[in-house]
């Protein structure tokens, strides 16, 4: 039991090791400016935000029309 215990704390540190040099070596400032790229104006992702988006460009057009 006290060999596992030993092993399994093991695994952790060297886990917790690799996503430290991971998140160390990560360029946080290039992927946000990458990501930026998929928002809108309005802060919509242009993927996950489809269905807002059409309900706002519908909802201008009839404001639109009525004028």
């Amino acid at each position: 039991m006290g060999i596992l215990l030993i092993t399994l704390i093991g695994c952790f540190l060297i886990l917790a090791i690799i996503l430290l040099i991971v998140w160390r070596k990560t360029d946080w400032k290039k992927i946000d400016e990458t990501n930026k790229q998929f928002y809108d104006s309005d802060g919509d992702h242009i993927y996950y935000d489809r269905a807002r988006i059409k309900m706002k460009k519908d909802a201008a057009s009839q404001k639109e029309n009525k004028r």
